[in-house]
């Protein structure tokens, strides 16, 4: 081949690949595959696997828990009581161990400050809320239980109990959609203190109960534990218990949870559902 030859297959091929990468930067997706693909982020298959709900209104809900055992799971809804405060940790409350020590996998969402009406400033809203608008990371699968316990900032922000009540019955009717074949039990707010805010907490606790009996909807009361189990010097403030106080009415609730035949046993689920039908009498629907 001449030398002139060689100079024009030089430049066209200079040409070309000068026109290939022009194009590149030009036109949108013609870059690397495989780059895009990655910034598309996991496919709906992968979230899925993962523990993520698809297609989920608010990008804050989209992560949600995989249980291992549905059958032994529990959903608990709650306020400090549940998550925990002065220095006592969430995982050590007394609803927490109670569902635990009954062979309970516990699921929890809620909050300090928390309520069927009270909201936390600056933080999440209350329980009817939250779940309306898919805020808080719940279970994908069924659980086999749920509870929800609070009431007591309901009290303490003074609320009506037309408020109260209409929050509890939004709060259960959100729930029930969800999970429609899950057990349910209500807790109501601790107290047992001679104070007006011990007072108020009990008329709430008493309210709640009223609400639950209504309903079908187990409830265990505990408006006036306090007194009832000699714990007012376990408090680590007026309405707060320490650890210690924490331990006892653990073993309290769960023997609550055996007599009403929602501790799992055998590990296959609950002895009776509420859910949908009227306790056999007080005594058995509503234990204090």
């Amino acid at each position: 081949m001449s030398h002139t030859g060689q100079k024009i297959r030089t430049r066209t091929t200079a040409l070309g690949v000068g026109l290939l990468l022009a194009v590149m930067l030009l036109v949108p997706g013609a870059q690397s595959h495989k780059w895009s693909m990655q910034a598309q982020g996991p496919t709906a298959s992968a979230q899925a696997a993962a523990g993520l709900r698809v297609g989920s209104p608010r990008g804050a809900s989209a992560t949600v828990q995989r249980i291992a055992d549905g059958r032994r799971s529990a959903l608990l809804i709650g306020d400090s009581q549940s998550a925990g405060a002065a220095n006592v940790p969430g995982n050590r409350t007394w609803p927490q161990e109670a569902l635990r020590s009954v062979g309970y996998d516990v699921h929890f969402v809620g909050g300090g400050g928390l309520g069927f009406v009270a909201s936390k400033r600056g933080g999440s809203p209350n329980y009817p809320t939250a779940l309306k608008q898919h805020l808080w990371p719940m279970p994908a699968e069924q659980p086999a239980l749920i509870v929800v316990e609070g009431g007591g900032n309901d009290a303490r922000i003074g609320a009506s109990r037309q408020r109260i009540l209409q929050g509890v019955d939004e709060t259960i009717n959100a729930l029930t959609q969800q999970y429609p074949g899950s057990h349910l039990l209500m807790i109501g707010t601790l107290a047992g203190l001679p104070t007006v805010n011990g007072s108020r907490r009990a008329s709430v606790d008493s309210l709640l109960g009223s609400y639950a009996r209504e309903r079908g909807i187990a409830f265990v009361g505990a408006g006036d534990w306090l007194a009832r189990y000699g714990l007012e010097g376990q408090l680590a403030d007026r309405v707060h218990l320490n650890q210690a106080g924490h331990d006892a009415l653990a073993t309290v609730l769960a023997s609550r949870l055996r007599e009403l035949g929602l501790a799992p046993g055998d590990g296959t689920e609950p002895a009776i559902s509420w859910q949908g039908a009227k306790p056999r009498t007080n005594e058995v629907g509503t234990i204090r």
